[in-house]
């Protein structure tokens, strides 16, 4: 290693004796000693609440679609007489799948 250079690391930059390079793009590991930047749980708290309300919205608008479905499956075999097997057939999906609730 001549001429003052230095090998860094796997994935790391060599350096010139006397360059310094930024602590965040050499670590490679987690420092478990050292406390998050300010405001940096409070943003992270926040994103969560607004995927927490994200996902309540929807399953929300899923269990509405799949009620829907179950009815009109209901009321197809129901009203027309329609066999298991031929609304699995005509919505092409399995009869074990369509008549769970019904």
């Amino acid at each position: 290693m001549g001429s003052g250079v230095t090998t860094a690391g796997k994935g790391h930059t060599a350096l010139r004796a006397g360059e310094e390079i930024a602590a965040s793009v050499v670590m490679t590991e987690h420092d478990y000693g050292s406390a998050p930047t300010p405001g940096a749980l409070d943003a992270a708290a926040a994103r969560i609440q607004q995927l927490e309300e994200t996902v309540k919205e929807l399953t929300r608008a899923v269990t509405a679609e799949v009620q829907r479905n179950e009815f009109f499956l209901f009321c197809c075999r129901v009203a027309a007489g329609l066999q298991e097997k031929v609304l699995a057939d005509m919505f092409q999906s399995s009869s074990e799948f369509l008549f769970t609730a019904v």
